[in-house]
């Protein structure tokens, strides 16, 4: 008989879901939707960036606000994640490579989880 294979989920549980400002590299950065909590029982702090049409620009100057929050923050598990209506497919790739994600606004996610 042959064995299903276990496959574990690590799902994120969530202590808040706000906006929040944000002290980084180069002074307070306000944010759109800060989502803190854990997985795995460690601590994850999700930095959302919220735009109707996310560009390839809005990509970069995100990413770098990033970088700074996770300069200034070395101990935390800073992650990226775009929400919005639409990202042409120069935006996608941007925030594939980038190490972060996007949610559309009708569900659907990149990268694909």
């Amino acid at each position: 008989m042959a064995t299903i294979p276990q496959i574990r989920t690590r799902l994120l549980e969530v202590a808040s879901a706000q906006p929040e400002v944000i002290e980084g590299a180069r002074g307070h950065h306000e944010i759109d939707l800060v989502v803190r909590g854990t997985i795995d029982a460690r601590p994850v702090m999700v930095v959302c960036e919220v735009q109707a049409a996310v560009s390839p620009t809005e990509v970069a100057r995100f990413m770098k606000v990033i970088q700074r929050l996770r300069a200034t923050h070395p101990d935390q598990d800073i992650r990226a994640l775009f929400f919005g209506y639409k990202a042409d497919r120069k935006a996608r790739e941007a925030i594939v490579n980038a190490g972060a994600a996007m949610v559309f606004t009708r569900g659907v996610m990149i990268p694909a989880a």
